[in-house]
Formats: structure tokens, sequence, C-alpha cells
């Protein structure tokens, strides 16, 4: 079978692989000036699509999740945080976090990063496979209270890791709310 340029594009098209679309011909040109094999080249054009596609994927959830910022993990800075360790946050950056059904608390004084924390978890639960959105506690507060449902938190569950019980102080600490993809 012959295809000309213009068939073979307008198949790939069709199967709705635009990255493809974009990189074949060079591909194509590339294997065959380094002689590569058909296994080598077809392996080559999928696994460029599908690395496309996480990132659009990725790039298109973290949109949708309205981060005020974008910032990862590997950008906090830990050693502003004499009680803070990677290794404490270690299970909730992990798939099974959420899928347990488990939370996470941020509180602190202003400036000592939880929204950067929040922003960062809800990002590593993207690329775990997870929708994220970012919202202020305020603004889930308000929701709630537009929603007619109680607002008042069980504040004798939140609590400081001296055990005493948090005082309400107000502000707009960083919530997040975190729920599994939709399969499709």
């Amino acid at each position: 079978m012959k295809l000309t340029d213009d068939e073979l594009d307008a198949l790939l098209k069709r199967l709705h692989l635009a990255n493809a679309r974009k990189i074949w011909q060079k591909l194509v040109e590339r294997a065959e000036k380094e002689q590569w094999s058909y296994r080598d080249f077809l392996a080559l054009l999928i696994a460029e699509e599908i690395a496309q596609r996480q990132q659009t994927r990725l790039g298109r959830l973290s949109h949708r999740a309205r981060f005020p910022f974008f910032k990862t993990i590997d950008d906090f800075n830990f050693t502003y945080q004499s009680t803070l360790r990677l290794a404490l946050l270690g299970s909730a950056l992990a798939p099974d976090f959420i899928t347990e059904g488990r939370c996470l608390i941020l509180y602190g004084k202003p400036g000592r990063g939880k929204t950067h924390l929040a922003v960062a978890l809800a990002y590593r639960a993207i690329q775990n496979g997870f929708d994220a959105y970012f919202t202020t506690a305020a603004e889930l507060i308000d929701d709630r209270r537009d929603d007619g449902q109680d607002v008042v938190p069980d504040r004798s569950r939140v609590l400081p890791s001296s055990g005493a019980p948090r005082p309400h102080r107000g502000g707009s600490a960083p919530a997040v709310v975190r729920r599994p993809m939709a399969s499709s």
C-alpha cells in the first residue's frame, strides 16, 4: 500500500493523533537517515504521542484547577520551615492519600508556604491521575453557605502539633478539594 503524505496525514487526523501528524515527516527522515527498524520508528512515534497527550492533560487540568500560581513540591524550600520536612508530606504525595479518603489541613502564620504546598499537593494529585480544584477556605465556606449547608467547622478536630485547640483567626488559608477523575 502506497499512501501520499496527504492521505497519511488524513488518516492520522481521523485517529485524532495530533502530535503524530506534526512530527511524523521529520521522524521518517530521521529513521531513514539512521536506518531505524519499523518497530523502532513506530515505538518512538507512539511514545511521542503519549508524552504530548500527558503534557496536554497536565496543562488542561492545572488550568481547570484554578491555581493562583504554579508551584511544585520541588520548588518548596524546606530550609525556611524548621518544623516541616519532606518526609512528613510523603504519604500526601502518593496516590493512596486520595483513594483512601485521607485529608490534610494546612495552617500557620502568613507567608509560611501553605498555599505553595496546597498547590504542589494538588498538582501531584493531577500527576497521579486525579482531578483537582483550588479554592480558599473563605470561598469554600461562602459556597457552602450559598448552598444552605452548615458552615460551622468542628474545631475539636483541627489541632496543632502541641495538641491544644487551634483558635480561629479568620484569614483565607488555602483549601484544596480533590476528587477522582471521571473515567472516560
